[in-house]
């Protein structure tokens, strides 16, 4: 084949590339102009693209079962043995050593009248003998030929077979791939990097003669039993300068990637132009395994995506952290070892401390500089690595290390410690003297400082504790690190509170915190911990420190601003509380505050937001005290704040409008619901559905969005019943259940969670009643019963979970009864679930009866209570009936 054709082919490859599978075959009829020689030798070069990833050895990027299945078809006993014993020309073979990306290599020996001598003889493997594949054995053929160096397998004998295949013969490399090699003969981690140059010395030969190797990985560099290292396989190596080898290869741009993934470098696996820094990357990846037994990554599963996003876009750990990993590594013969600091060190430094400073500093950054993700921030060259890790054994400052004096100076007394030693020792007595007579002086200095700092750093601790539940609070699963997290805080605030008279900013940061702490605690409406009397303390304790500040500075709008949100919180809590009159004082003063605020700043779309939150708790709160029109009016100026700023803004304030839009809706969905206006409460939940889904849309992992979702569809739920339609009600609430849910398997200890999860119940319950289900009935009922009893276990001062609790038992003593009624019961049945609609009426009006005599019981579920003092006297009437009967 001309040089002139097989560039014709591999333009043609990379033009069908680009074009997706289903247009290709158009294409290069087109293309191919009647030329079916060509179109062959083109499809045989795609076809082979998806098979590349078979020429690697485990792991690969491929995982398709039908490439692995081929894959052991031929490595099947009968395939794989079937040469031994045959004649390649003078060399007879003997066994199979393994296999490569498109080779097998067998043990042989030269059987003629010549000589006899062990040899490693590699052929194309069976299948795998098209045109393309044929090339790049060829050319690693030639490319062994040109390359006479210790460190490389050397080249022998090469030809072709009875069956026109190419094969050749190299020296037989008897030996241990080197990361088990430095691990079984405990090797130190100066004679790892001795080992190491000499790797690098052969690396670096290969690309003096143009190659690049591009798969540098243990396996591929054997070490003999006299400790020498031998690369191998240039089977995927490619000519920096074709000139140079008449034979071409395909070009990196559209390569098929073979290689060892967790030793490529980025630009490998990005398909890049690949240079010689490619093979730099490659070898410290080398040098961070035989260093620390660890690769780079932390790769939590084998995914083709995972390798190549850790590869591409994760900052490496430095080799002297990697040392305190704990995880499985393979083992020798397909094993997995369980590597530990103790274990790594063991067979290196002795101790995990030691192995940890003896890489760190120098080490790391030599490590971290060869793996650079951008080419530019590498060594330039093997040769530099290599050259730097000699620096270091020398005990000379490294490139890879900024210059500073004190490292130059600290590398130079090591280097002269006997010359150093005297010296110091006449300038020191010189200075001790001086030191004496201003050490007192600065030991009170010393002292104040240290004081100072320690406060600061407590104070900026407590400030990152709060970063941290930020970025952990909407994801599933960390209920129990919040609760740490808010242990610890407090403990901190509490203790800069104690020390923080005379300093306002320090007060300000402080009455802050304490507003987050109150919000991770047990503020409605958020994953919150269910702790309501520990959210409610601590926006106390906020509101005074805000009040002093707003009374030393009433012209300071920021603190005014900080209390207005603090009335907020205290109102909601106290409402969730069933206080629902001091909740209605706290609403008014945050209404007064944010009036005033917006009244100075009436553009500001973050103010009117606030205001409209304000509304929205004052009208919730008035209708839970039956102030109906009140409470709508209310409601109407939330969502024309909403609406306005919505519009306005295309800012964050504009999402937190449409969020709390979509809380609007609902609340007056409520509201109308209690005032049996079913259809325009149906009409609000649906249009709260609509803006919920969009704020999902956002960030669908948030799951605070996923579960005011969940609450959305419970309220549609709760007016379809209502209205007469079980059975949309049944399809809506299953969603709700279904979102809540997966929610509380994800985080067992979130308690939002699981109080969704029963407010989805209710409406289900009340549907298969209407429905006549009533075993469903039931079994809803006591669902939500078990789950509120826990929850009210951990949060006695809940009244909201006191009140759904009141509910359920309502519901199962609804169904027992309407059971009762039956045509089909018989008198005996009849009786028994009589008594059970008793005891449970009898319940649910202990809790509304606690309640109100806790003045937290809210006007909606008075005509409950109401009800169900009457069916308790129905209940107990006809069960006297049917004892007189």
């Amino acid at each position: 084949m001309t040089s002139d054709r097989w560039n014709r082919i591999e333009d043609l490859c990379h033009e069908a590339l680009e074009r997706s599978e289903n247009q290709r075959a158009a294409f290069l009829e087109s293309a191919c102009a009647g030329d079916e020689s060509l179109f062959r030798e083109v499809q045989s070069l795609l076809a082979h693209q998806e098979r590349a990833d078979k020429f690697i050895e485990t792991p690969a990027f491929d995982q398709a079962a039908q490439a692995l299945a081929s894959q052991e078809e031929s490595l099947r006993p009968g395939v794989s043995s079937r040469l031994v014993g045959r004649m390649v020309s003078h060399y007879r073979i003997i066994e199979r050593l393994g296999h490569g990306g498109m080779g097998e290599v067998y043990r042989a020996v030269r059987a003629d009248d010549q000589y006899q001598k062990l040899v490693a003889l590699k052929l194309v493997r069976a299948g795998f003998d098209s045109q393309f594949i044929l090339e790049r054995f060829k050319n690693e053929r030639q490319i062994l030929a040109g390359l006479e160096h210790p460190n490389i397998a050397r080249l022998i004998d090469g030809g072709t077979t009875e069956d026109g295949l190419p094969y050749f013969v190299m020296e037989l490399v008897e030996g241990e791939p080197i990361d088990r090699y430095c691990e079984s003969h405990r090797l130190s981690t100066v004679q790892r990097l001795e080992l190491f140059r000499s790797v690098c010395s052969a690396v670096h030969y290969a690309h003096q003669h143009l190659v690049v190797h591009r798969d540098i990985k243990p396996s591929n560099i054997l070490v003999t039993a006299e400790g020498v290292p031998k690369l191998l396989d240039f089977g995927i190596a490619k000519i920096t300068d074709p000139e140079h080898f008449p034979r071409p290869v395909e070009p990196t741009a559209t390569a098929m990637r073979v290689m060892t993934p967790e030793y490529a470098s980025p630009e490998q696996i990005r398909g890049e132009a690949i240079t010689t820094t490619s093979d730099v990357y490659s070898l410290g990846v080398l040098l961070y395994c035989i260093l620390t037994g660890h690769l780079p990554y932390r790769l939590t599963t084998r995914a083709p995506h995972e390798i190549a996003r850790a590869i591409c876009e994760i900052d490496p750990e430095k080799p002297s952290t990697a040392v305190n990993r704990v995880e499985d590594v393979p083992g020798p013969s397909g094993t997995t070892v369980r590597l530990t600091p103790e274990l790594a060190s063991s067979t290196r430094e002795g101790q995990p401390e030691k192995l940890r400073r003896r890489l760190r500093g120098d080490l790391d950054q030599i490590v971290l500089k060869a793996i650079g993700k951008e080419q530019s921030r590498r060594y330039t060259s093997v040769e530099q690595l290599s050259e730097d890790i000699g620096r270091y054994l020398d005990g000379r400052t490294v490139l890879a290390r900024r210059a500073t004096l004190s490292y130059r100076t600290a590398k130079f007394v090591r280097r002269h410690k006997a010359g150093v030693t005297g010296t110091v020792f006449v300038a020191l007595m010189l200075i001790a003297g001086v030191v004496a007579i201003v050490r007192e002086s600065q030991l009170e200095r010393a002292q104040r400082a240290r004081a100072e700092r320690r406060f600061n750093d407590v104070r900026k601790l407590a400030s990152s504790l709060f970063d941290i539940h930020d970025q952990i609070a909407d994801l599933p699963g960390t209920v129990a690190a919040r609760k740490t997290i808010v242990s610890t805080s407090l403990n901190y605030l509490d203790s800069l509170a104690a020390e923080s008279s005379g300093d306002p900013s320090l007060q300000e940061e402080l009455a802050v915190a304490y507003e987050k702490i109150g919000d991770i605690q047990g503020r409605p409406g958020t994953e919150n911990l269910g702790d309501t009397s520990g959210a409610l303390a601590s926006f106390r304790k906020g509101e005074q420190i805000e009040l002093a500040l707003v009374k030393n500075n009433p012209r300071e709008s920021g603190y005014k601003f900080t209390l207005a949100g603090l009335y907020l919180r205290l109102g909601h809590q106290l409402g969730s509380m069933g206080n629902y009159a001091k909740a209605i004082e706290e609403d008014r003063k945050g209404l007064d505050t944010w009036t005033e605020l917006v009244r100075s700043d009436p553009s500001s779309t973050r103010l009117q937001n606030n205001l409209a939150i304000s509304h929205l708790n004052l009208a919730q709160h008035e209708e839970f005290l039956g102030d109906f029109q009140a409470s709508i009016d209310n409601f109407g100026k939330a969502a024309e704040i909403y609406g306005r700023t919505r519009e306005s803004s295309i800012t964050k304030n504009a999402h937190n409008a449409i969020y709390n839009l979509g809380v609007t809706y609902i609340w007056l969905s409520q509201t109308l619901r209690d005032q049996g206006d079913y259809a325009k409460a149906l009409e609000c939940s649906e249009k709260s559905l609509e803006i919920r889904k969009t704020v999902l849309g956002w960030n669908p992992k948030n799951v605070r969005a996923q579960l005011d979702l969940a609450d959305t569809y419970t309220q549609l739920a709760e007016a379809l019943w209502r209205k007469g339609d079980p059975a949309r009600a049944v399809t809506e609430a299953r969603q709700a259940q279904a979102i809540a849910e997966a929610a509380a398997a994800a985080d067992p200890n979130d308690q939002r969670a699981k109080q969704d999860m029963a407010d989805s119940y209710y409406p289900m319950g009340e549907a298969f009643r209407l429905q006549g289900n009533f075993a469903k009935a039931l079994d809803f009922g006591q669902r939500i019963i078990k789950i509120d009893t826990g929850l009210s276990a951990l949060d006695p001062v809940n009244t909201d979970v006191k009140g759904q609790l009141g509910q359920a038992y309502g519901l199962l003593g609804d169904v027992y009864q309407a059971r009762a009624a039956q045509l089909s019961a018989g008198r005996r049945q009849r009786a028994s679930d009589l008594k059970e609609a008793l005891a449970s009426y009898q319940k649910a009006s202990e809790i509304y009866q606690n309640l109100r005599q806790a003045g937290a019981l809210p006007y909606s579920q008075i005509s409950e209570l109401e009800r169900i003092e009457r069916e308790i006297l129905h209940c107990d009437a006809v069960l006297s009936k049917l004892k007189r009967e």
